[in-house]
């Protein structure tokens, strides 16, 4: 599994959405609240087995699924 399908999978399990791509909104089209906004960055942790740093931690720089399959890839 590559860093896209894993980093869509761990959204997929925060949100009802069947759905997503790369250009899925976070917030908007996926309904993910701030709780889940942080379950999503522990999540991502977890996943890829590191620690983000804590100028990663900003939720309002995620918008897109995208931008979340690049957090992993920094």
């Amino acid at each position: 599994m590559n860093i896209k399908e894993k980093t869509i999978k761990v959204i997929s399990e925060l949100t009802p959405q069947n759905e997503i791509n790369n250009d899925s909104r976070l917030v908007e089209d996926l309904g993910i609240d701030s709780l889940n906004m942080v379950l999503l960055l522990i999540n991502i942790e977890t996943a890829f087995s590191f620690s983000l740093k804590e100028e990663d931690m900003n939720p309002y720089k995620l918008v897109t699924v995208n931008d979340v399959i690049l957090l992993v890839k920094r």
